[in-house]
């Protein structure tokens, strides 16, 4: 997850810093930067809140995810 990495680097923390900041494991940052697993929604909403908007919750999304949120919005009244 290429701007969690960003995020990391851009404010001198190592995924622990991160971890320990979120009461998780350095493990469950590693596999969320390297895109294998995305974290859970409060995660995602944690990890948006602390980098003030620089890891937006959108950034997990998948392609095609976004596509279909983008579509719902055209939609929505």
């Amino acid at each position: 997850m290429e701007a969690l990495k960003r995020w990391l680097v851009a404010v001198d923390w190592s995924q622990g810093d991160l971890a320990k900041a979120l009461g998780t494991t350095r493990q469950a940052v590693s596999q969320w930067c390297i895109g294998k697993v995305a974290p859970g929604v409060y995660y995602i909403h944690a990890i948006e809140v602390l980098s003030r908007g620089k890891v937006p919750a959108e950034a997990w999304l998948t392609s095609q995810q976004n596509d279909a949120l983008a579509g719902l919005l055209r939609k929505a009244p």
